[in-house]
């Protein structure tokens, strides 16, 4: 069977929406560094997956580029913008 120019179209434009639409995992090595700590770290909290990388992700983004602390040392100096990631993910408590 042929396919015809119309399927062969719709498989192109569904191909590259894919490609274009899906966000990296993280924007760059020093992302990664401090969220999957941070997941590890909110692990047990009873939370889903989509919540801790919302918050894990808001919080990382929160912190300055060249502060080297973990987002989990960070949060604890830092309550006002902890409590808006946390709000900002859906944390249920």
């Amino acid at each position: 069977m042929i396919p015809t120019i119309k399927a062969l179209f719709l498989s192109a434009t569904l191909l590259v929406m894919t490609a274009t639409t899906a966000p990296p995992a993280f924007a760059n090595v020093a992302d990664e560094q401090r969220v999957a700590p941070c997941l590890d770290d909110n692990d047990d909290a009873g939370q889903t997956d989509k919540v801790l990388m919302s918050y894990c992700s808001c919080a990382n983004e929160a912190m300055s580029s060249s502060d080297s602390q973990t987002i989990t040392e960070w949060e604890k100096q830092n309550a006002d913008d902890q409590e808006a990631c946390s709000k900002a993910a859906g944390w249920k408590y």
